[in-house]
């Protein structure tokens, strides 16, 4: 009945990451304490493990993590690309480019607080950012928070291009009714 203890996987250069929450399975309401994780793809060695302070059920609808309190899109928060991973290490947190064999941040790029979705397309970051912190809520209570779709230079961080003031897909009519995603592709 608990939310799954892994919400994104990826694999790049011989490394798998991952998003875990490592809260023993024996507490009956999870805290969470969710990790960005990265292991090497053949034997499964710990390489390195980053904390991430604000995810998981209670985040993203006010209760606790239970299995239906999943978002649909919470996946797409994980991208890895040769050397580099991208990631939000928090629900309201900006995109971080972290270095895949040690997890270091090499770069948080300007101009992504409230990241809720990542691409990776010729060597750019295509991302929907939130205009404002995501809660949970009804929107018959306050709207959804607006949209904006994003185009960054993986390399220089430039923003290339922006679009704005979409409204989100909600998937849900409940707590988390007002945390939408633009459910984003490229090609």
């Amino acid at each position: 009945d608990y939310l799954s203890t892994i919400s994104a996987m990826v694999t790049a250069n011989g490394r798998l990451f991952y998003i875990i929450d490592e809260t023993p399975s024996g507490i009956s309401v999870p805290r969470g304490d969710w990790h960005l994780t990265s292991r090497d793809a053949f034997n499964g060695k710990l390489l390195w493990k980053r904390s991430i302070e604000e995810w998981g059920g209670k985040t993203w609808t006010g209760k606790p993590q239970w299995r239906f309190n999943n978002l649909m899109h919470i996946m797409k928060r994980l991208v890895a690309r040769g050397d580099r991973v991208y990631a939000t290490l928090g629900f309201n947190a900006p995109l971080t480019a972290l270095d895949g064999a040690t997890g270091k941040t090499l770069k948080t790029y300007q101009g992504t607080q409230y990241t809720s979705e990542i691409l990776f397309h010729n060597n750019n970051l295509i991302l929907s950012v939130n205009q404002e912190k995501q809660e949970p809520g009804r929107s018959a209570k306050k709207p959804p928070v607006k949209k904006r779709v994003v185009c960054i230079n993986s390399d220089s961080g430039k923003i290339k291009w922006q679009q704005g003031n979409f409204t989100g897909i909600s998937v849900k009519s409940d707590s988390s009714e007002r945390i939408t995603s633009l459910s984003l592709i490229a090609g």
